[in-house]
């Protein structure tokens, strides 16, 4: 509820039940329709749970008047009773109540699904494909360039480049699965995924259409979209396909490291990424390889941090492994001198770990010194019995009072050196 003050308008915390509100002594009957809904690009955050937070306020109020500006003067009032973190993304509770309106859940849904665009005036994305599968095609995805605040407000100008880019590449892969039931105009926003940029791209459709999900994926997989994304995070209507991905670290001993490889936008990051994954891909076709990404690289001489991806249950880290070091020379044609120790294997025995000692140094020391002790102990016994040293380390270690030692010998003797003298006491 709203008010005003002298200072301007203020926020009230003031809860009124409308099946309490009577005009002219008669009670108002309402029609009420409870919905709820994920919302694709609200930052998942403890404080949404709390209805006093700025959090649960802002985008209680933009929910609202969305709710407002779709049914007009039909809809007395919009409630929001809850914004819950949800798996994915947030979920959302409305309470909607109609004064003398006759509307069911499925209409207030189909309207909703209708004027999603409304809502995305105020930066609210909805999951169209959570409230109608048969009217959506949701895709996601992780980019393989890094996340930037920017990338969270749909109107700057790295969001929108980025969305174009995306949509360009897309929407003719999907139009041959989709046909004229693709509506243009898709539904963008982006997140930060463990540092990395995250997408969620929504399609609706003019009427339903039975697609294959996994040839559609199959095909994007197969288009230029494997430049910009990782192909083992894409999924279409919440269906992805299974990928074995093995992260290896080469390091590539003739390369010397610099500020500028730690920039992927950097031309001299983009030629030596190139040639890494020109090498690889050579070397590792054989095994049917779907993506080679450098994710990074790290100084001595240059380590490279690369995901390499392939169809689930095909090959293993070792074979791949392998398969690297026995085809080192490709990667010598890009200029790239491999150090085969890095992937933990060799050229002559590829399957082996890097040679060294399984037991740590300071395990070593421990395992002599028991072994001296071991062949030292009967030397010890033996000159115990030749010398008096039992009966020393006895004595030593006995708990008889000091003056208990001198009771076999003449005490007297031990003090002639010392003469007595007697004093009187006054009393």
């Amino acid at each position: 509820m709203y008010g005003s003050t002298a200072n301007g308008t203020f926020l009230s915390s003031l809860q009124i039940s409308p099946s309490s509100i009577k005009s002219n002594g008669t009670s108002l009957t309402f029609n009420t329709i409870s919905t709820s809904f994920r919302i694709l690009n609200i930052a998942q955050s403890p404080d949404l749970s709390k209805k006093s937070s700025t959090a649960f306020q802002q985008n209680s109020i933009a929910i609202e008047n969305s709710f407002k500006d779709i049914f007009g003067q039909q809809l007395v009032e919009p409630v929001v009773t809850n914004l819950l973190n949800d798996s994915l993304a947030v979920m959302a509770s409305v309470d909607l109540y109609f004064e003398n309106q006759t509307i069911t859940s499925s209409e207030v849904t189909r309207v909703i699904v209708n004027n999603e665009a409304v809502f995305k005036k105020r930066n609210i994305i909805l999951d169209l494909l959570y409230m109608n599968p048969e009217v959506a095609v949701l895709l996601n995805f992780t980019f393989i360039q890094d996340y930037t605040p920017n990338l969270s407000i749909s109107s700057s100008s790295e969001a929108t480049d980025l969305s174009k880019t995306i949509v360009d590449l897309l929407t003719p892969e999907l139009r041959k699965f989709y046909g004229n039931s693709l509506q243009d105009s898709p539904s963008t926003s982006f997140s930060n995924r463990g540092g990395l940029a995250a997408a969620f791209i929504q399609y609706k459709l003019n009427y339903t259409t039975n697609v294959d999900i996994n040839s559609l994926l199959a095909s994007l997989q197969n288009s230029s979209l494997i430049n910009i994304i990782h192909i083992a995070t894409l999924s279409v209507n919440n269906i992805k396909q299974s990928f074995d991905v093995f992260t290896i670290k080469p390091r590539f001993t003739n390369q010397v490291f610099s500020t500028e490889l730690k920039d992927r936008k950097n031309q001299k990051f983009i030629n030596l990424e190139k040639n890494i994954t020109n090498g690889l891909n050579d070397i590792l076709r054989n095994l049917k390889v779907k993506q080679i990404v450098v994710l990074s690289f790290q100084e001595g001489s240059v380590v490279g941090l690369v995901e390499t991806t392939f169809a689930s249950s095909i090959t293993s880290y070792e074979a791949v492994t392998q398969e690297i070091v026995n085809n080192q020379n490709k990667l010598s044609s890009q200029n790239l001198i491999l150090d085969p120790q890095s992937l933990y294997t060799s050229p002559q025995t590829p399957d082996s770990p890097a040679p060294g000692s399984s037991v740590p140094g300071y395990g070593v020391a421990i395992i002599v010194m028991c072994i001296l002790l071991i062949l030292a102990i009967p030397l010890i016994i033996v000159l115990a019995l030749k010398t008096t040293l039992c009966q020393k380390l006895s004595n030593a270690c006995s708990l008889k009072p000091p003056y208990k030692r001198y009771s076999e010998v003449n005490v007297a003797s031990l003090f002639s050196n010392y003469r007595t003298h007697s004093y009187e006491v006054a009393h």
